[in-house]
């Protein structure tokens, strides 16, 4: 039986990018591959919300002050745009090398809802579980599944007709592990989680306009320093420093792949100073933003 590794270059045979730095799409728009050769030394980013398996090498996040270790043996679960610093090694097994599965909502809450029909507890309150990220050991079922994953994509038309299953059985699997609560909450709508994330949707999709935190607070139905607390134990930001970190993930983002000015990137970001705006993103990557190309990680903007 091959090896989820060895399906992997397999699939990059298949798709003619074999040994790509970065990102790569595929058969299916829910799933990404990346790759990378080079040590990648601790430096901020920003996880968009995503199953991430890790099939060689090995990654350290850190948010705040949750560390976070993942690598061939285990999947890091991400239920929401987090800002993290990260580090990634290559090891024995090769290159960091591995794919990213885009959460999709109504297909969590679809298996949520059948788990739930056929008598299987799961427990929808979020304030004993209200981190949307964790770490979930491989299990031979879990692999397995990966490996069916990774066959599927070889091919356009056994993707088209085979992924969306496999992708339930995955979820499946993760709902009915030890950090299933983590998709529960991604699913429950009416949960502290959730409406917390109507709000850090928002900011993701608005960080160049002014926000507040009262207008984030409504967003999600809550009051102001009700909303604040839950914020905070969730996402391990408070809503003004989340606002800032993904401002400065977007406009470096924006200075190292379309090239453009440090001030320019300000605008778009939202900072009407200039000044401030350097200060602020030397003291969050280490370096100015004339220097941004110089980052880590820039081969995965």
């Amino acid at each position: 039986m091959k090896t989820n590794l060895t399906m992997f270059h397999s699939l990059l045979e298949a798709l003619d990018c074999a040994g790509f730095e970065g990102f790569r799409s595929t058969y299916c728009q829910q799933i990404t591959l990346f790759n990378t050769c080079e040590y990648q030394h601790q430096c901020p980013v920003l996880y968009e919300p995503g199953i991430f398996v890790v099939l060689s090498g090995r990654k350290i996040a850190h948010i705040n002050q949750h560390p976070l270790e993942y690598g061939s043996d285990n999947l890091l679960i991400v239920t929401s745009a987090y800002p993290m610093e990260c580090e990634a090694f290559i090891t024995d097994e090769g290159a960091l090398s591995g794919f990213y599965i885009r959460l999709e909502q109504d297909m969590v809450f679809k298996t949520m809802e059948l788990l739930k029909l056929n008598g299987f507890k799961v427990a929808e309150d979020s304030e004993n579980y209200p981190l949307g990220f964790d770490v979930t050991s491989k299990t031979p079922r879990l692999a397995d599944c990966i490996s069916r994953l990774l066959q599927a994509l070889h091919n356009k038309l056994e993707a088209e007709a085979l992924i969306e299953g496999i992708l339930e059985e995955l979820y499946f699997l993760i709902l009915t592990s030890p950090q299933g609560q983590i998709l529960v909450n991604f699913a429950t709508q009416d949960g502290t989680y959730y409406k917390v994330t109507k709000a850090v949707n928002f900011v993701n999709e608005h960080f160049d306009e002014k926000i507040s935190v009262e207008q984030l607070a409504d967003i999600a139905g809550m009051s102001t320093s009700a909303f604040h607390r839950a914020f905070k134990l969730s996402i391990t930001d408070s809503p003004l420093q989340y606002i800032k970190k993904v401002r400065l993930n977007r406009a470096k983002n924006m200075l190292v792949k379309d090239g453009v000015s440090a001030s320019e990137a300000a605008l778009q970001v939202g900072y009407e100073s200039i000044s401030q705006f350097s200060r602020e993103f030397k003291r969050y990557f280490g370096l100015p933003p004339s220097r941004a190309i110089e980052l880590s990680y820039r081969v995965f903007v």
